[in-house]
């Protein structure tokens, strides 16, 4: 299965914390920040242009329970450091540093962040170097 694009709902008072912290985490990814909808409550991230597939949205609720984990992937190795570096620079928590993860497949180096509202971030590269 493909999926096409998928997002997260941050409390509106987190929005512009966690919105900075996507910028900084996913630069070494080629992501940025592409489109902004409805008065700046929702950005569109894109690593490919003309097409959006991760969103950042703001919610009027108090606090999100529900927490999400994507996986984000790397071209290369070294994107994954960049990530995990980028991601905890600026703010989020380490869940993993970068390395092999050889339960997952023999190739799997992956690093995990908690952004600033508690979702597991994690990029991961599937090639052997």
């Amino acid at each position: 299965m493909t999926i096409d694009h998928t997002g997260i709902l941050v409390p509106a008072d987190k929005f512009d914390a966690v919105l900075a912290w996507y910028i900084a985490a996913l630069a070494p990814l080629g992501y940025k920040q592409t489109v902004s909808y409805n008065g700046g409550k929702v950005a569109g991230f894109s690593d490919t242009p003309g097409h959006v597939d991760w969103y950042v949205s703001s919610t009027d609720v108090a606090e999100v329970n529900v927490k999400f984990h994507p996986a984000f992937v790397a071209k290369e190795r070294s994107h994954v450091d960049a990530f995990y570096a980028a991601g905890v620079e600026a703010g989020g928590k380490d869940n993993g540093k970068p390395g092999l993860r050889p339960h997952y497949g023999p190739n799997y180096y992956a690093a995990f962040v908690f952004d600033p509202v508690g979702n597991n971030i994690e990029v991961v590269a599937h090639g052997p170097e």
